[in-house]
């Protein structure tokens, strides 16, 4: 990334694992042409997740020739205290996220079965088609809100993947899916299959989009030209409440986070789009 950025004289962003000592985080790298580099950890995993990295604890805004930048990944999005942080003290905001609709996905059997996530109970379909909620709408609302442009980019294509510890994550919807008794001796093997979310957008300042992608179109990129403003702007009025479901955030936060943990070790089968993860 830091050749790349150095030759096409570009500022370059991309997310990894990074290991930091004993432990590993979601990082946010943002490159400058002349070698400079910002690192953002997510601050808020999304459930199974924590079974992967640790949190980050604070905001980071690079200081670029472009102006100041602040940077976010994924499901931080959905949480208006890291949008607050940024108010008053940035010019753009850049996040990348790589999202799988699990909420709208299908779960795999080892007999061949397959459910859906409309047949899992009222609690997975109330969380079904929510990810644009989280991943345009909030981040169009809050940049609005900030008076600043957004980019942010994605990945594309489907995942196919072990669902992370199975039982404990699949017996939360039992009292409200009864259908899934029949597929508790394969739970140790179910795996859950799901397209990324289409979360690649370029937003003015007041939140109108200028540029985006749709998962069918592969592997490319978008381009915009936009505006900073002459003067740091300032939120004007109370901070809208980002609009995502309070169960969303119950799934994640406190019934999935539970469920997390154990070693994690992660391979990709060679495909776009595609990765396996044990």
């Amino acid at each position: 990334m830091k050749q790349t950025s150095s030759y096409l004289g570009v500022h370059l962003a991309g997310s990894l694992l990074l290991r930091d000592g004993r432990d590993i985080y979601n990082a946010l790298l943002l490159f400058a042409p002349d070698g400079r580099v910002w690192r953002y950890d997510k601050n808020y995993p999304w459930g199974w997740e924590r079974a992967y990295f640790r949190e980050g604890h604070a905001v980071r805004i690079a200081e670029t020739d472009l102006g100041s930048i602040g940077m976010m990944l994924c499901w931080d999005m959905a949480y208006a205290d890291l949008w607050r942080q940024y108010a008053g003290k940035v010019d753009l905001i850049l996040a990348c996220s790589c999202p799988p609709d699990v909420s709208d996905g299908c779960y795999h059997f080892p007999d061949g079965s397959q459910v859906t996530a409309a047949q899992m109970g009222p609690m997975m379909r109330s969380m079904r088609h929510i990810a644009l909620r989280v991943f345009e709408d909030t981040p169009a609302q809050q940049t609005a809100w900030l008076g600043v442009p957004f980019v942010g980019s994605t990945a594309c294509g489907r995942i196919r993947t072990p669902l992370p510890n199975p039982l404990g994550s699949i017996l939360g919807f039992l009292p409200t899916a009864l259908c899934l008794i029949r597929y508790l001796p394969q739970l140790n093997h179910v795996e859950v299959s799901a397209s990324l979310v289409e979360t690649a957008r370029i937003f003015t300042v007041v939140g109108c989009p200028l540029a985006g992608l749709h998962g069918e179109q592969g592997e490319t990129f978008a381009q915009a030209e936009v505006s900073l403003p002459a003067e740091r702007p300032q939120p004007q009025g109370p901070q809208p409440k980002p609009p995502v479901p309070p169960l969303v955030y119950l799934a994640s936060d406190t019934f999935l986070r539970q469920r997390a943990g154990g070693r994690i070790h992660a391979g990709c089968d060679g495909q776009p789009g595609r990765g396996t993860f044990r």
